[in-house]
């Protein structure tokens, strides 16, 4: 990433304290074995000093204490928390998207009825339908669809081809990145005595929360009656699928292609891993983490870790990877002796 910026430049973005000269030009941010003399890298960890003073990088954003010290070839900034800096460093300096003008672009379709922000962005090729209510600043990008009575609060944006199903309700500052779709229909079907599938009727809505983020592809299904709630500042990542009726806390976080089928309750700030799932309606207490690709078949303890499928205390798990890991040397005892050679 470029920088561009001198040393006292930087600390100033990140509020953090020079050691050495604050004059120097940095022009990029690179990774420690890679960083050059006109160059800054992040150290997030006091223990990695080691690693960083071998480093020919002229700049180092790194944490409070540590041996490391500042010389004429290399200037420190000192941060309390270096992973936070960095993330303030790059909001302040990485190049963005450009944020839209106000307005309704000519070939994005407002349905009558529906109500938009005078300060909103509904750019080309989007779709509103009527009844739709989209808040103050939100910006639908191309080929993004809002179905009739559904809200957007203030500050949503909608990516390319994202969708938010007829009735359903996002809170403020929400994001949806390309392909999202809120409110798609519940899996539900009943199997007649033919073995043909019927579709059980899905009439319910998705209400997702205030600073709520789903990734690209991610799936929240409308509940059967009510409503599937996702809680407040809960991240999905992409391709994650949550079924109809499930009921999600706050601060909730679910990495890539993992799933929660339908009816299940996620208490606060749940963790779970890629590729991990759980069956449907069973409660993941507050607090528990599970690992990746792992699938959860009873209710958690809050707090819990869990790992594997069946998924169990993962403590109890990592002995058991351990034991099986045996179970050849052991097979082979167990032959020996049968055949009366002893241990």
């Amino acid at each position: 990433m470029k920088l561009h910026r001198t040393v006292a430049e930087i600390a100033a973005l990140v509020g953090g304290r020079v050691e050495g000269s604050s004059d120097r030009l940095l022009r990029e941010l690179l990774p420690l074995e890679q960083a050059g003399p006109e160059d800054l890298a992040a150290v997030f960890r006091v223990a990695a000093a080691a690693r960083a003073a071998e480093s020919r990088a002229g700049c180092l954003l790194l944490p409070e204490g540590g041996g490391l010290q500042a010389s004429g070839e290399r200037s420190l900034v000192r941060v309390a928390d270096a992973a936070a800096a960095l993330d303030a460093l790059v909001l302040a300096v990485a190049p963005r998207e450009r944020r839209p003008e106000p307005g309704v672009h000519p070939s994005a379709v407002v349905e009558p009825g529906a109500q938009v922000a005078p300060d909103a962005a509904v750019m080309a090729l989007a779709y509103v339908a009527a009844g739709a209510r989209i808040g103050p600043r939100c910006v639908l990008r191309p080929g993004s669809r809002v179905g009739e009575q559904a809200v957007l609060g203030a500050d949503c944006e909608l990516q390319a081809n994202a969708v938010v199903g007829h009735r359903c309700v996002l809170g403020d500052r929400v994001l949806l990145k390309p392909g999202a779709v809120v409110g798609a229909d519940g899996f539900g079907f009943r199997q007649d005595a033919a073995g043909r599938h019927h579709k059980i009727p899905q009439v319910g809505i998705v209400i997702l929360g205030d600073d709520v983020e789903l990734g690209a592809n991610t799936i929240v299904d409308r509940a059967r009656f009510d409503a599937t709630r996702i809680g407040r500042g809960c991240k999905l990542d992409g391709s994650v699928h949550v079924g109809h009726n499930v009921q999600m806390g706050e601060d909730c976080a679910m990495a890539g292609h993992s799933a929660v089928a339908g009816s299940c309750t996620l208490e606060a700030r749940v963790l779970m891993g890629g590729s991990s799932g759980a069956i449907g309606g069973i409660v993941l207490r507050e607090g528990t983490r599970v690992a990746a690709m792992a699938f959860v078949i009873r209710d958690t303890e809050p707090g819990s870790y869990v790992a594997g499928s069946p998924a169990r205390p993962q403590a109890q798990w990592a002995r058991e990877m351990v034991a099986l890991q045996r179970l050849p040397e052991l097979a082979g005892k167990v032959r020996r002796l049968l055949r009366g050679e002893g241990s």
